[in-house]
């Protein structure tokens, strides 16, 4: 079964399903179903284990979502560099056009189920970095934070950051208790809408 994005004839279920890629590959299927309704919206997500040639349900996720996310951009990668299918999808819509909302799920080859990542709506346009082995997500405001982050059970923990407001530049590193470390603080030329892929090396993301 391929990577699809369906819209079903009567106009108002919108699913994605890829059992290529999630969890172990093509022996996990994923289905993520938008239901619009005329007094409620909401997103439906099932986890599926293949038996016997029988895909078997191991997990339901129901979220609350606005009308007009779009799940068609779901993404399935490895998010956390252990060789196992991972996801995020479109679950909100941000204050600031700039900023992309996503739920993560994190496959666990422990358990063999999805691990909803609770806080990652937190961190919008959240990347893996492979260079740090981590993720780095960019919030946009009036200034900019880069932020890095390392998965710690079902949650993000920040353990370094770069705030842009205007020139002003201060990068941070942030213990297990929250406390920051700054590391450096100084003005640059070209802030403050810069997204940065090292915060020891300063160097700026590039798009691949």
């Amino acid at each position: 079964e391929i990577v699809d994005y369906e819209k079903y004839t009567d106009d108002n279920i919108l699913t994605f399903t890829d059992s290529l890629r999630i969890g172990e590959k093509c022996r996990n299927k994923l289905v993520i179903k938008h239901i619009l309704e005329e007094d409620s919206c909401y997103v439906d997500i099932f986890f599926y284990e293949k038996a016997d040639n029988v895909w078997l349900q191991l997990q339901k996720f129901n979220f609350d979502a606005p009308s007009i996310i779009d799940i068609s951009n779901t993404i399935v990668q490895d998010y956390n560099n252990d060789g196992f299918g991972d996801f995020t999808y479109h679950s909100a819509m941000a204050a600031r056009g700039a900023n992309e909302v996503r739920k993560l799920f994190v496959y666990s080859p422990e358990t063999k189920r999805l691990v909803y990542i609770h806080n990652s709506e937190h961190y919008p346009n959240m990347e893996y970095n492979e260079q740090l082995d981590c993720i780095d997500a960019f919030a946009v405001y009036g200034g900019t934070t880069t932020s890095f982050l390392k998965i710690k059970g079902d949650s993000l923990q920040q353990f370094a950051k770069i705030d842009l407001w205007g020139n002003q530049r201060i990068v941070a590193e942030i213990d297990e208790n929250g406390k920051e470390t700054i590391l450096k603080e100084d003005s640059i030329s070209d802030g403050p809408y810069i997204r940065y892929a090292n915060y020891k090396t300063l160097e700026e993301y590039t798009e691949n």
